[in-house]
């Protein structure tokens, strides 16, 4: 992950930063993840949550950033770090996992392939 420390929102916008914004007495961070450290977010979400990625959903998404010690969201899609095959991909083998461990039956795997394979014909309801 990329961070940058600025000290205040005077030295992040300049002195004559949008709509005259004043400085500020604490600084902050500006933290840019790379495409592995959303990939692997996006990934690690799908596991605790058991949610499909689809390609809007989830729409923010946390990544641990080591420089400031915490999670900072992101306003990113899946569809913007993976192709919709991957997410096809990604989705069907997390089921195939839930399927082996009973957590979901042969139906419930079934359905949710010809959804996941929906993404690559753009016709997902919502």
């Amino acid at each position: 992950m990329k961070c940058k420390y600025y000290r205040s929102k005077e030295e992040y916008y300049g002195v004559d930063g949008p709509g005259g914004v004043p400085p500020v007495t604490h600084g902050f961070w500006e933290c840019e993840p790379t495409e592995d450290e959303l990939r692997e977010a996006f990934i690690e979400w799908r596991r605790e949550t058991m949610e499909p990625l689809e390609p809007d959903h989830p729409s923010k998404i946390p990544v641990y950033c080591e420089e400031c010690g915490e999670d900072i969201w992101f306003d990113v899609a899946p569809k913007e770090v993976f192709t919709l095959k991957e997410l096809v991909d990604i989705n069907i083998a997390m089921d195939k996992e839930l399927l082996m461990d009973g957590e979901i039956d042969d139906e419930d795997f079934k359905e949710a392939v010809e959804y996941y394979k929906s993404f690559l014909k753009g016709d997902k309801d919502d």
